[in-house]
């Protein structure tokens, strides 16, 4: 699935107004990893196979699990909705799931824990949420790669020739389909992990930024950290892009993903017209656009603006 496709999926911005106003929720870790209590990635981070993974299991029995208390504590806290952790990268599931018996009805707290938890928070008036990892490092078929706990085991190539990707996403499939069709309405659906994302070359247009004083262009998103200014661009423009209210402010601008310049047109009286044929103000900065979108999910424009 290429960048287009991806875009044509995502919701129309009115269905994602309410999570734009209502901004402030809760998010939940919750798993065997709640036992070691020194990371949800310690079985990574630690290289733990199962059976060293499996007295987590073997004593998982929550008893002081309330979701009715945590649901009236979030909505006094002014929260809005909550999103649960329904599977983490350790494969475990928090609901009766027919899929695997890695779950939760078969430790000894022997219960569902998903659905007096989504109960509890619509009793509140809480929207509700699940996360769910597109990783496994229990499931037999999941690929042991560079961030499986099994990564450096002497045997790792050969643990892989057993394993099928396409079982492991029809795994995912019915586990998905489960979560959204056992449980009523559900308002997010988180999905977590990527290897491609783009991380790599885009980090610090996310990392200690915040929101940008300024507008952005239709179908783009910025962030800010101090003097430079990401343009993160969503749906891509044949040739120009107009950015209202930054004339006479930039100093440099260039991709993220390959540092290659990107230059802009001159504005003021007798500039050209875009090739929407929109006239270029005296306020406006136009930015010169190759006609083939970078190869990145969403390209960014880090912008250097003037002292």
């Amino acid at each position: 699935m290429d960048a287009s496709d991806l875009q044509s999926l995502a919701l129309p911005e009115s269905r994602k107004a309410w999570f734009v106003n209502d901004r402030f929720g809760l998010f939940i870790h919750f798993g065997l990893y709640a036992l070691p209590a020194r990371h949800e990635w310690i079985k990574n981070f630690e290289e733990l196979t199962d059976d060293d993974y499996q007295p987590y299991f073997d004593n998982f029995d929550p008893d002081l699990y309330d979701p009715v208390a945590w649901a009236k504590c979030a909505r006094a806290a002014g929260m809005k909705y909550v999103v649960l952790t329904t599977k983490h990268h350790e494969g475990f599931c928090l609901w009766d799931t027919k899929a695997t018996d890695y779950k939760v009805t078969n430790t000894p707290y022997g219960n569902d824990l998903l659905g007096p938890f989504v109960e509890a928070f619509r009793a509140e008036g809480l929207r509700v949420g699940f996360y769910y990892s597109l990783l496994d490092w229990h499931h037999p078929d999941f690929t042991v790669d560079p961030r499986h706990p099994q990564r450096n085991h002497p045997d790792a190539a050969a643990l892989n020739q057993a394993r099928d990707g396409r079982r492991y996403a029809e795994y995912m499939r019915e586990q998905v389909r489960e979560l959204l069709t056992w449980f009523g309405k559900i308002d997010i659906m988180w999905f977590d992990f990527s290897y491609a994302d783009w991380m790599a070359v885009h980090a610090r247009s996310i990392h200690g930024c915040t929101q940008s004083q300024y507008t952005a262009p239709p179908d783009c998103r910025l962030t800010q950290n101090g003097n430079r200014l990401y343009l993160h661009i969503f749906n891509w423009p044949f040739r120009h892009l107009h950015f209202d209210a930054i004339a006479g402010k930039v100093d440099y601008a260039q991709f993220l993903h390959d540092g290659s310049e990107v230059s802009w047109l001159k504005p003021g009286p007798g500039a050209p017209h875009s090739n929407t044929r929109l006239a270029v103000s005296d306020d406006m900065l136009t930015f010169m656009l190759p006609v083939r979108r970078p190869p990145v999910t969403v390209p960014v424009i880090e912008i250097f603006l003037k002292e």
